[in-house]
C-alpha cells in the first residue's frame, strides 16, 4: 500500500481549504489598505484611528486562526501517516512510549528510535524537520492556548528553547524579538527571565505552503521504507 498517497490527498484537501477559505479575509484586508469598495467611504471618525480599523483586525484575526487551523490539520495528518507506516512495518511501541519519544525528543528522537528497527540513513533526508517538528508544536500550541481574553497564541518558553527563532512567527514581532533572543544564546537557553514577550504563532500563506510542502517532502524519503 502507497500509504503517501493518502497523506497527499490529505495536505491537497488542506492546501484547497487554506487557499479557498483565505480569500475572503485576504480581499478584505486588501480593500481595507487601498480604500476600495466597500471600503471606500469611510463614515466620519475623529478618534484619529485609521478607518475601518477594527474590520481589518477582525480579518487579520481570522486568517491567524485559519493558518493555526490548517497546521492543525497538517500535524493530524502526518501523524495518521506515520502510524499507518508503523503498521506497515509491524512496528509496536511498549505502552504510551511512541508519545513520550515524539512528546520529549521530537521527529529526531522519533527517527532515532525507529532506526534502530528500520534501516534508515537519516543523513539521506532532505526535508528540514525542524520546520516538520515545529508543524506539531504549532498545533500544540493551537490547542492548548493560554488566554480566554485573546484569539492570539504565543509560542511557549520552553518550543523558544528548542527553536529561538520559531519558523511560525510574524516578521515584525521577531525584528522586536532579535535582541532578546541574542542575549538567551549568549546567556544559555536556560534563562526563560531575560523574555518581555514571547512572539505569537503566525502562519503566512508562504510559509504555510512551505510546512505542506516539508511534510510531503519528509513523506516522499520515507515511503520506500514501507516495502
Amino acid at each position: 500500500m502507497n500509504v503517501q498517497f493518502f497523506l497527499r490527498e490529505r495536505t491537497k484537501f488542506i492546501r484547497h481549504y487554506y487557499r479557498t477559505a483565505a480569500q475572503p479575509f485576504q480581499s478584505a484586508m486588501s480593500a481595507i489598505q487601498d480604500g476600495a469598495p466597500p471600503y471606500d467611504n469611510p463614515p466620519f471618525d475623529d478618534s484619529g484611528e485609521p478607518p475601518f480599523l477594527e474590520d481589518w483586525i477582525e480579518a487579520k484575526t481570522a486568517l491567524e486562526v485559519l493558518g493555526r487551523s490548517c497546521v492543525s490539520m497538517l500535524s493530524g495528518s502526518f501523524d495518521l501517516y506515520l502510524k499507518r507506516w508503523e503498521e506497515m512495518r509491524n512496528i509496536s511501541w511498549k505502552g504510551n512510549e511512541r508519545r513520550k519519544v515524539l512528546r520529549k525528543k521530537g521527529i529526531r528522537g522519533y527517527l532515532a528510535a525507529i532506526a534502530k528497527i528500520v534501516p534508515m540513513d537519516l543523513n539521506t533526508c532532505e526535508a528540514d524537520l525542524d520546520i516538520v517538528e515545529q508543524v506539531t508544536l504549532a498545533r500544540n500550541r493551537d490547542q492548548h492556548p493560554d488566554d480566554i481574553f485573546t484569539m492570539q497564541v504565543c509560542h511557549s518558553d520552553s518550543d523558544l528553547e528548542k527553536f529561538p527563532l520559531p519558523f511560525f512567527a510574524d516578521d515584525v514581532e521577531m525584528r522586536i524579538f532579535a535582541d532578546e533572543v541574542e542575549m538567551r544564546v549568549n546567556k544559555g537557553l536556560d534563562d526563560t527571565s531575560i523574555f518581555w514577550f514571547n512572539p505569537s504563532v503566525q502562519v503566512s500563506p508562504e510559509r504555510f505552503e512551505v510546512a505542506v510542502h516539508t511534510v510531503e517532502k519528509f513523506a516522499e524519503w520515507l515511503e520506500p521504507r514501507t516495502r
